[in-house]
């Protein structure tokens, strides 16, 4: 203990890390928590070096024995490794709750910098089942005047592990879902999709099978009622059929085919995912033939099959991608897809030999005929 008054006054600004790192396990190896906790008393003017080294060397010694107060100092500093550092202390403190929603009220209530923010985005997922940080989300969800805070405390939640509603964050989430704007709306639901229970699962669903929403708003719904259960229930069902079917922008046509492709369907389910494969887009046939990869049931896969030889963008498929969807099928149905196989196999070499073709003459091209020919007002390649 007698050296660490003087290790203690070692770290100073200006020594570089390797210093700083052979002092802190210096002062660890004494193991002296009251010795160290009077050596820093004694500075008259402690930096955020000693600050920092000292608070590590005393929680690593014994976590028991650090103090709330000797940490959370550092949480709003501006040094970027004090402040990480007070972090993954008071992270590794759950007991500490309290102290931590305490600490956070009061930099919302000042109006948090960038670098609180960020503090706070990362403390109060850790403590998020805590009942005071629970109710001080609950609070900042609530307060419609700042926009800003409930971003914050939506994206919180949406970062955390699943998390029981707690009783204040109700109301606040009903509103948003029935926010006119849509952004707000879709941070609403990013949320309630890392809320156990299905209280918002009327809601959502309306918002799904709202025409008047964006399909961005509509996708993030039914992904929100989806994330429950590998199962999907036939009214959650028919609105991601028609999202597939229907006028909807590409992208959500796509996401929409994607869910299906990820969830648990019925014979019932898979026959009309099967219907609708003959006017599949091609990326939307590459996600929705995935339905059918898990199921071993022979009139669901003579559906399937049968569907998929008179899909249009059966060609954009590679033999590959087929191939792995129908590796399992029962020998019984083999003959049908292998026929399929065999067409995918024959249109992949006549296309090679094309481009072979092609690959001979490009010798003979002209590349300033082609790019006026490009940009030429006949052919208005330009304007597309």
């Amino acid at each position: 203990p007698v050296a660490v008054p003087s290790l203690v006054a070692a770290l100073q600004s200006g020594i570089d890390r390797a210093e700083d790192h052979a002092i802190t396990y210096a002062l660890i190896e004494i193991g002296s928590v009251a010795a160290i906790r009077q050596a820093w008393q004694e500075v008259e003017h402690v930096t955020t070096i000693q600050s920092c080294s000292l608070m590590t060397a005393i929680d690593q010694m014994d976590p028991s024995q650090i103090l709330p107060a000797e940490v959370f100092v550092g949480l709003g500093s501006s040094d970027p490794r004090y402040r990480r550092s007070a972090l993954r202390i008071v992270s590794g403190h759950p007991q500490w709750a309290n102290e931590a929603s305490r600490w956070i009220r009061q930099r919302l209530g000042d109006g948090p910098d960038e670098s609180s923010a960020t503090v706070i985005e990362a403390l109060l997922p850790r403590f998020i089942h805590h009942d005071a940080v629970a109710e001080l989300i609950g609070d900042s969800l609530a307060n419609s005047e700042s926009r800003e805070k409930q971003a914050l405390m939506l994206g919180v939640i949406a970062a955390a592990d699943p998390v029981p509603l707690h009783p204040t964050w109700s109301e606040p989430l009903r509103a948003m879902l029935n926010d006119s704007d849509d952004e707000v709306v879709t941070q609403a639901i990013s949320a309630i999709t890392k809320i156990q229970g299905g209280e918002f699962s009327g809601r959502l669903r309306a918002l799904a099978s709202d025409p008047q929403r964006p399909g961005e708003v509509r996708i993030a719904a039914l992904l929100a009622i989806t994330a429950r259960t590998a199962a999907i229930d036939d009214e959650t069902f028919s609105l991601l059929m028609q999202m597939c079917s229907g006028k909807e922008a590409l992208g959500a046509a796509g996401r929409a085919a994607e869910i299906l492709a990820a969830a648990k369907l019925t014979d019932a389910q898979l026959h009309q995912v099967a219907s609708v494969l003959r006017h599949a887009t091609p990326s939307q046939l590459k996600s929705l033939m995935q339905c059918f990869a898990r199921t071993r049931r022979v009139p669901v896969i003579d559906a399937f099959v049968s569907s998929m030889g008179s899909a249009d963008a059966l060609l954009t498929l590679t033999e590959t991608e087929f191939s792995e969807v129908i590796k399992r099928y029962p020998p019984e149905t083999l003959p049908q897809a292998n026929r399929l196989l065999e067409r995918l196999r024959q249109h992949q070499q006549q296309k090679q030999l094309r481009l072979e073709a092609l690959r001979d003459q490009v010798n003979l091209a002209d590349a300033d005929r082609g790019k006026a020919t490009f940009m030429s007002e006949k052919a208005k390649c330009s304007s597309c």
